[in-house]
């Protein structure tokens, strides 16, 4: 939603190297650079929550599994019955 050529030309620098110290170090700085623009600043208008359950295996609290579609994660996870049953529930 911006257009700003001296990020992307950083961008497009980075884009060229191949993954090492030299692309992370220029990723930081247009990480940097870009932050500090602060072109905007995004406030969520719903509530979020973060739920953990011990037995509930490959779940990790995911915030925004997808933005619109809250469950996509469901068939990735799977329950423990034994760390549950043994956990009192």
């Amino acid at each position: 939603m911006t257009d700003d050529p001296e990020f992307r030309a950083m961008i497009n620098e980075g884009s060229k190297l191949p993954p090492g110290p030299e692309r992370e170090l220029l990723t930081k700085e247009a990480a940097q650079y870009w932050i500090g623009q602060a072109w905007y600043i995004h406030f969520k208008a719903r509530q979020m929550m973060a739920a953990h359950w011990p037995w509930v295996m490959n779940y990790h609290g995911e915030y925004e599994a997808g933005d619109f579609d809250k469950y996509p994660y469901l068939c990735r996870v799977w329950i423990d019955q034994d760390l549950k049953t043994e956990m009192g529930y």
